[in-house]
């Protein structure tokens, strides 16, 4: 149950947003190691060297957990602004996953 401080900035619209991105960034992760062992290439040239290894979505989660604790207190100020981040980048991250699922079905 939530405090009445949380419930009073709505922590409800915030954490679904964030628990979509987060689990967005897991399924990323798996699926480029999977495409990866299925003879596809990593474009992206910072996380290329680790593609392959299950470090990827390890860092993947990890990197979007650190992103979550840091906007989540600026939710209490910035609800809105938040919320749309959260929410264009999880529309960004279907875009993308929906793109690979395509690819590989070719």
């Amino acid at each position: 149950m939530l405090n009445a401080r949380m419930s009073d900035w709505r922590f409800d619209k915030v954490a679904i947003p964030a628990a979509t991105f987060a689990t967005l960034e897991a399924v990323d992760g798996l699926m480029t190691v999977w495409a990866m062992k299925h003879g596809f290439v990593e474009i992206n040239f910072l996380t290329a060297p680790i593609a392959g290894s299950w470090m990827f979505p390890v860092m993947k989660i990890a990197l979007a957990l650190i992103g979550i604790g840091v906007l989540i207190p600026l939710a209490k100020r910035f609800p809105r602004m938040v919320n749309i981040g959260f929410n264009s980048t999880s529309a960004f991250l279907i875009v993308i996953l929906a793109s690979n699922i395509f690819e590989i079905l070719k």
